[in-house]
């Protein structure tokens, strides 16, 4: 997330014999299953196959052929019908053999993945196998490739395959495919893995809908349903999706209090994540009760020094800042900072995300020239060491605007701000927050520049998505709402004004 100051708180073609009306209507009138057993119909002298059948005569000859490629085949394609049925990548298998390949995983995890990537895991990625079997699959016309080699499934398809499984079986092939998706989400941090986490969204969203439970369906294998719990609140919380990954964070607290104890490492971990999450959700108080009774069971355990104290700490001071507590949150994260560059180094991320935060209370305190030297500085290494497109470095951006502006360098602060949201609007969307906060500090830079009508404009598109995605009474909204009040009182419109200040 940005910690902005200006902020208020901080396809693939379908297949031909699809379009003939009389399928459709066999689709819509008869089970599915009965569909399945449907063999041919005679028509004059030639076999008129529905369509289901001609997708189980296609897979017989998959499975005839007794081939490892076939068997491959067959088992993507099962794994395909839990994803989502476009944009389905290679990039997900590889992931998930290399995180095989390069971390010891328990018994019950290897027991549940597809021979697809357990026959590749103890070995570098062959992207000709997993290849060969898609060929199979594209031969027979039940999937599709497009130019970015990206795998789509006509829906029907992605019906038909997992309506010919049985209970047991569907339930192996969802586990498996669950299993896939957790192995395959990167735990670093560069441009590529954002992407890669983002991407993944649909999938794991079709994949979890198909239990009540989601991922806790499997509560019962312990710490593996809790890593993997984890795995997708960071997916979802990097995509701006903040309920998603509060609700499984809270769970995952819940069982490690519960199994392991709340001062094991494990459950300070989730405890900190929790607290962001709470922070994200515009619950500032639970989150800086939180991060305070970590910053302290992890100085007992680790001592202070130690990096995931500091990160913690560094968390600290961030809620701190949230609840105005602005000489407490200067303090600490002076602390921070001195340390990590001891410990750690100037250029290292997390030494470098606390220089981030402590601009921000220099600028909060009223040094604002200290706040811009910093700030100049972060970006310049965060470009220099992750490149202009990482949130990272975006986020220090949209704080350097900030500090241009209050320095009275207006213009410099538009056009930064310019670039920031282009970015981020390309690489998470427009409705992603921190897309929406850059937008929120656009509109703000129009209004000072004098193009009222820009900024006006803006702020009502800013205030609509928030209202929808966070809820009217979110820190972030109001904080909007409050800026969509002064555009229209700048615009002459004091009725609007006054409806917006009170909420309406």
């Amino acid at each position: 997330m940005l910690g902005a100051r200006d902020h208020p708180s901080r396809s693939g073609d379908s297949a031909r014999p699809l379009s003939d009306g009389g399928i459709l209507h066999a689709l819509r009138s008869a089970s599915k299953k009965e569909l399945l057993s449907q063999k041919a119909i005679q028509g004059g002298d030639d076999y008129r196959y529905t369509v289901y059948t001609t997708w189980e005569v296609s897979r017989q000859m998959i499975e005839e052929r007794s081939s490892e490629a076939g068997q491959d085949a067959l088992e993507l394609l099962q794994i395909f019908s839990f994803l989502h049925h476009e944009g389905i990548s290679e990039e997900i298998f590889s992931q998930a053999c290399y995180t095989l390949r390069n971390n010891r995983q328990s018994d019950w995890m290897l027991s549940h993945m597809p021979k697809t990537v357990l026959r590749r895991s103890h070995q570098e990625w062959d992207t000709d196998t997993l290849r060969i079997a898609v060929s199979v699959l594209l031969s027979f016309s039940l999937i599709y490739r497009d130019k970015e080699n990206l795998i789509s499934i006509h829906p029907l398809v992605h019906i038909w395959v997992r309506d010919r499984l049985g209970p047991s079986d569907e339930e192996t092939v969802w586990t498996q495919t669950t299993s896939v998706i957790a192995l395959s989400i990167p735990q670093t941090f560069r441009i590529a893995d954002y992407r890669f986490r983002q991407a993944l969204v649909p999938h794991l969203d079709i994949c979890l809908s198909f239990r009540k439970e989601g991922i806790f369906y499997l509560g019962d294998i312990g710490d593996d349903c809790q890593r993997m719990a984890s795995g997708f609140a960071l997916v979802y919380s990097e995509a701006g999706r903040v309920q998603e990954a509060l609700q499984l964070t809270e769970r995952v607290v819940e069982a490690r209090k519960r199994t392991l104890g709340e001062e094991h490492p494990d459950t300070l971990g989730s405890m900190h994540s929790l607290a962001i999450s709470y922070s994200e959700a515009g619950r500032v108080q639970e989150a800086l009760q939180l991060t305070e009774r970590v910053v302290e069971a992890r100085k007992i355990t680790l001592g202070e020094e130690h990096p995931n104290t500091l990160g913690s700490m560094h968390s600290l001071a961030i809620s701190y800042s949230e609840a105005g507590r602005v000489q407490e949150a200067l303090q600490l994260t002076e602390r921070v900072v001195e340390a990590g560059k001891i410990t750690l180094g100037e250029e290292h991320p997390n030494t470098l995300g606390s220089m981030h935060s402590l601009a921000i209370s220099y600028s909060e305190a009223g040094e604002r020239q200290k706040a811009l030297q910093l700030t100049e500085r972060v970006v310049e290494v965060r470009k220099m060491t992750l490149g202009e497109e990482h949130p990272d470095t975006l986020g220090s951006m949209h704080n350097l605007a900030i500090s241009y502006s209050e320095a009275g360098e207006r213009q410099k602060a538009l056009q930064l701000t310019e670039r920031v949201v282009e970015i981020n609007k390309r690489t998470l969307g427009e409705e992603h927050p921190d897309t929406l906060g850059s937008m929120h500090n656009l509109a703000i830079r129009y209004s000072e520049a004098g193009e009222r009508q820009k900024a006006l404009q803006l702020t009502e598109r800013v205030v609509e998505i928030y209202k929808r995605t966070l809820g009217e009474e979110h820190p972030d909204t109001l904080g909007s709402i409050y800026n969509l009040a002064i555009s229209y009182s700048e615009a002459g419109e004091r009725q609007k004004s006054t409806t917006a200040n009170r909420g309406g």
